[in-house]
């Protein structure tokens, strides 16, 4: 009942983001994230020139033993350009508390990794997502995501 109730209110909360563009999960088996397991993504740009916010979103086990992940983000425009960079996803603060929104043993957090992007080409973007961590597997990952949104008026 709790992971329903959980899953009602995320649903509810993402339905309110007029500006969210895509925002895809893919779980991961049994909490183990295996290093070759690259998660694929993809977001269809319409090719206008305006910009985005590229985020990284991870769905863990409040009780994981890192404090940080590093992950790369490989993204192959429409024509064929392929990029990879790499990001560090901090799960926890300074006083070791995790970040994001906790509910029960499950956090969510989202981490803004490329403010202001441009998809300015039309076309299928696609993404690939998967950690770079020294231990082969990183254990306590339910799910990671791919959440772009429209940047805000202003921005």
């Amino acid at each position: 009942m709790k992971k329903l109730t959980f899953a009602i209110l995320v649903l509810f909360l993402v339905s309110c983001n007029e500006n969210r563009v895509v925002n895809n999960y893919e779980g991961i088996a049994e909490l183990n994230w295996e290093r070759d397991n690259a998660l694929s993504y993809t977001f269809d740009s319409p090719g206008e020139d305006i910009p985005y916010t590229v985020q990284i979103g991870l769905r863990h086990y409040t009780g994981i033993q890192y404090g940080d992940i590093s992950v790369n983000l490989n993204m192959v425009t429409p024509s064929g350009e392929s990029t990879d960079k790499e990001y560090i996803i901090s799960l926890r603060d300074q006083n070791g508390d995790v970040k994001g929104s906790a509910m029960g043993d499950v956090t969510d957090i989202e981490v803004p990794v490329e403010e202001g992007m441009k998809f300015d080409e039309q076309g299928t973007y696609k993404f690939k997502i998967s950690h770079t961590m020294e231990p082969e597997i990183v254990s306590g990952v339910m799910e990671v995501g791919l959440v772009i949104d429209k940047a805000a008026a202003g921005n």
